[in-house]
């Protein structure tokens, strides 16, 4: 077989489970759309991503992403890899999630590169909209950085992907 009548014959295989599940909720719950299939679920709130994904499920990913980056370091060296910056966002995200605020020593410190790197990245992901710095209310000492709006935005549709991507591959499988 050829191989793009083979990815078109995996896809429609892929599509024939997706529908069997999706019929299988609509006959378990009904046809009142309150099915758990999550194409099913209504649009996406607040603090969900644009796949429909809670921050929970995402944060959840994105540490699993951040621990196996320094699973990675470890085992390879991190002389091989370096994005400071999506190490940053991506601990910031689950610190959000937790609610938990992160100091600027901390944010250098989960770029998992020399203070001066983690300092500089976090200057570039504030001029681009990505983070903003505030004082610590609590301790003047300290400032606080935290993702914007804007930040939340794209790490959600980032994430979300990611999470939908692995989904697909598992129905592939």
């Amino acid at each position: 077989m050829n191989e793009p009548k083979s990815k078109a014959g995996k896809e429609l295989r892929r599509i024939i489970r997706e529908l069997e599940s999706i019929a299988r909720d609509c006959e378990t719950h009904g046809d009142s759309g309150q099915g758990g299939h999550e194409l099913l679920q209504p649009p996406v709130k607040s603090g969900e991503s644009s796949a429909g994904y809670s921050d929970q499920v995402l944060a959840e990913k994105a540490a699993q992403i951040y621990t196996t980056r320094r699973q990675r370091d470890r085992r390879v060296g991190q002389g091989f890899f370096g994005e400071p910056a999506w190490d940053i966002l991506l601990d910031l995200f689950i610190h959000h999630v937790q609610d938990k605020s992160v100091s600027v020593t901390s944010a250098c410190l989960a770029s998992a590169s020399p203070p001066t790197t983690g300092l500089r990245w976090l200057g570039v992901l504030e001029q681009a909209g990505f983070v903003m710095r505030a004082p610590d209310p609590e301790d003047g000492r300290v400032t606080l950085v935290r993702l914007t709006d804007h930040g939340l935005q794209v790490l959600r549709e980032i994430l979300g992907n990611y999470v939908a991507a692995v989904h697909d591959a598992r129905l592939i499988a």
